[in-house]
Formats: C-alpha cells, sequence, structure tokens
C-alpha cells in the first residue's frame, strides 16, 4: 500500500533531536515501512519572511526555508515550505503553491491514500491533493485542532467546507473525540489513533513481582518543566506527606519553571526529600521508572503522554489528570489513578493510596497487561488496518460507479 503522510508533525531534517520534535508519527511510518509499505511524508514547513528570521540563526533558517528530501529510518521525507506571517492566516496562493510543489513530487507515485495529522494548513493542503488523485482522506485531530476549532470562528467555518472531503476521521485520544462531538461534530467514520511503547520497554514479570513486594517509597516524574506540566501541584502535595518520612520525590526535566519550583521545594521546608534530576535521555528516564513506585503526572492538555504508558510499563503506580489524554487508558482504581489537574488535595489521597500499597499488586499487574496492547508495532498495524479497509472501499465504489 502506498501511504502520503502531509504533516506539520515530523522532523524537518535526519538528525533533529526529540527535543525539539515530536518523533510519534515517525513512529508509525516507519512501522509501516517495516511492513512492507511505501510511506511518502511531506513534512510541512511553515517559512517566516526574512525579518522574522533574524531571531534564529540565519544560516539554518536558510537551509529549512528550502525543500529538501531526506530519509529516516528508510522513510521518505521531503520538507515543503509554507510562507507564513505571525498572528495570520495561511494565504491561499501559498497553499496553492506547496500544492503544485507536492503533486509534482508525486506525479509518477500516485498514493493510494493520504494521512494528514494538524488542521493547520496540513488539511487545507491535503484537501486539495485528494480532489486532483481522487483518493480517500483521513485526518487525525490533534489538541491544537479542537482548540481551533473551540476559539476560532475563522478556522471552524475553513474546517467545515471541506469536512465533506474527509473520508475517515481519527482521535490521539479518547478525550480529543468527546471534545469534537461535544461541538456537534458526528461521530460516523471515526476511530482512536494511539501512540504506543516499544515491546522491549515492559518489564519482566519477574521483574513486576520484585516491584510489587518492594518496600521502597519513591515517586518520579519526568516532565518538560512548564506551567501546564502542574509540577507545583505535585510538588504541594507531596509536601503533605508528613506520614511517610522516608518517601522521596524525584523530579527529572528542564524548563522555564525550574527556577520556581526549586524555590517552592526550599519554602516549603522539603529540601531533603526532593531530588532534581535535570534532564535526562530517554533511556535514563526509563531506568528511573524501573527503579521508581510511583510515576505522578497531573498535566493539563495532554494529548496522550507517551511516558504515562512508559511508567506503567515499568510497573509504576501511575497518577493522571482526568479529563486529559489518559483518562479512558487509565482506568481509576483499576490500573492507575485519575484526579483533577490543579487539585492538591485529590492528588495527595490518590498518592497516599499508592504508598500504602492499596490493591497495589492488581494494580501493578493491570498497567503492564494494559501496555502490552499498546505497543507501537501493534497500533501501527491497527492504524494501518483503517486505511487499507477505506481503500478498499474507495476502490470497490470507483468500480461500481
Amino acid at each position: 500500500m502506498k501511504v502520503l503522510l502531509i504533516t506539520t508533525l515530523y522532523p524537518a531534517f535526519p538528525t533533529q533531536s526529540r527535543q525539539q520534535m515530536s518523533y510519534a508519527l515517525h513512529d508509525f511510518a516507519k512501522n509501516w515501512v517495516s511492513m512492507e509499505n511505501e510511506v511518502q511524508v511531506i513534512k510541512i514547513m511553515p517559512t517566516y519572511p526574512t525579518l522574522f528570521n533574524l531571531f534564529m540563526k540565519s544560516k539554518i533558517a536558510d537551509q529549512l526555508n528550502h525543500s529538501k528530501s531526506f530519509t529516516i529510518d528508510k522513510v521518505n521525507v521531503t520538507r515543503v515550505p509554507v510562507r507564513k506571517y505571525p498572528k495570520l492566516n495561511y494565504q491561499s496562493k501559498d497553499i496553492i503553491h506547496s500544492v503544485k510543489h507536492i503533486t509534482s513530487i508525486l506525479s509518477h507515485n500516485k498514493p493510494d491514500v493520504i494521512v494528514c495529522h494538524m488542521m493547520n494548513p496540513s488539511l487545507y493542503i491535503a484537501s486539495l491533493i485528494k480532489k486532483q488523485f481522487k483518493i480517500p482522506l483521513v485526518f487525525s485531530l490533534h489538541q491544537t485542532d479542537i482548540n481551533h476549532l473551540q476559539n476560532s470562528q475563522h478556522k471552524r467555518y475553513k474546517f467545515n467546507n471541506i469536512l465533506h472531503n474527509i473520508d475517515k476521521i481519527g482521535f490521539r485520544s479518547d478525550m480529543l473525540k468527546e471534545a469534537y462531538i461535544k461541538l456537534g461534530y458526528c461521530e460516523k467514520d471515526t476511530f482512536l489513533v494511539y501512540s504506543g511503547i516499544n515491546k522491549e520497554n515492559i518489564i519482566s514479570g519477574e521483574k513486576v513481582k520484585e516491584k510489587i513486594n518492594r518496600r521502597s517509597r519513591v515517586i518520579f516524574i519526568a516532565a518538560s518543566m512548564r506551567k501546564r506540566k502542574n509540577i507545583d501541584i505535585l510538588i504541594r502535595a507531596f509536601a503533605h506527606l508528613k506520614s511517610f518520612p522516608n518517601t522521596v520525590l524525584k523530579i527529572a526535566g528542564d524548563g522555564p519553571e525550574k527556577k520556581k519550583l526549586i524555590k517552592l521545594v526550599r519554602d516549603l521546608d522539603i529540601w531533603n526529600n526532593v531530588e532534581f534530576l535535570g534532564y535526562l535521555e530517554h533511556y535514563e528516564v526509563l531506568h528511573h521508572m524501573e527503579q521508581a513506585d510511583v510515576f505522578a503526572m497531573v498535566s493539563s492538555s495532554e494529548t496522550l503522554g507517551l511516558v504515562y504508558l512508559e511508567a506503567m510499563a515499568k510497573g509504576c503506580i501511575t497518577i493522571g489528570s482526568k479529563g486529559e489524554g489518559i483518562d479512558g487508558i487509565i482506568l481509576d482504581g483499576i490500573n492507575g489513578y485519575l484526579c483533577k489537574p490543579r487539585d492538591i488535595n485529590d492528588l495527595r489521597l490518590k498518592l497516599i493510596k499508592a504508598l500504602n500499597g492499596e490493591f497495589k499488586a492488581d494494580i501493578v499487574n493491570n498497567a503492564v497487561k494494559t501496555t502490552k496492547q499498546m505497543t507501537q508495532y501493534y497500533l501501527s498495524e491497527k492504524y494501518l488496518e483503517e486505511l487499507k479497509k477505506l481503500h478498499i472501499i474507495y476502490e470497490r465504489n470507483k468500480a461500481d460507479s
């Protein structure tokens, strides 16, 4: 099968770090290629007039302003620049220009299906390409897309005008699907597009038993230190755990809130029980998860958060946020706990339950069991099945007409 993936959420060059850009969609593309499918990725690259690039290193900005083809893990990627003025909508002429460029790239290798992630401007581009090639279009919504539909009448008007061109809609979490339906849209022809974890990161049954029987009390969080991660709420809840004097809170990550968080720990007089680990590489985060008993992150506006799944896979009692992306995967009291994002007392109570070991064996075993159905390869297969079914239906309808 030939899949065309159009999105802004893709590395712009082969060596771009995972700190700079999410590789979540690349993991799908990489797995589809390993399943003997052809995948062409169009990385939409918003480019700004020279004046606005003064804040970037000029050489890097100049490179990214040009179209370029490259490969990452055997996935073919073409970076396509689209001109953008800050705080203004993409102009039609720039969208059309990018569409001409993309269709020329595809002229000798027509795809079977278009997969599009992110609405602005990727969906507008994908919709026009669908018309030219007369192939099905699958659009997957992210939190940013829902925000646009909720808060911008103009963007909602544009989306409504091309909704008929979309053959199937995917959602990165259950919560996004619910938000979409609340906006008055139909749930027909929709499905869920979860990201998954590496199978190798799931701990063995022997290690699960070790963690269940262990009596240490280590709470761990790995997150960028930004307001929406609500790390301050975790620190304040932790400060109330006076009945657990030997408990340690380990905080991995870096970001603009770091100085405030360090000051908060000092002000609450819990410095001796809190460790700031700084930025950790991914393998280091996984190591700390394996050593920890509880993973707690009650962030707001979280699409899914693979870090929760990774913590569950490492046998942590995992605490996430109600009404966010992990809600529906974590079932409160079954395979983890959920609490309100900025409710200190709610989080404190869930931490006490976790540290007291209430139903620890059941929760840890259920958590690990959950992640075995959420490996990246397995979920890539499920995603591909949706694309194949749609392609078959599309071809059948063409033959009948």
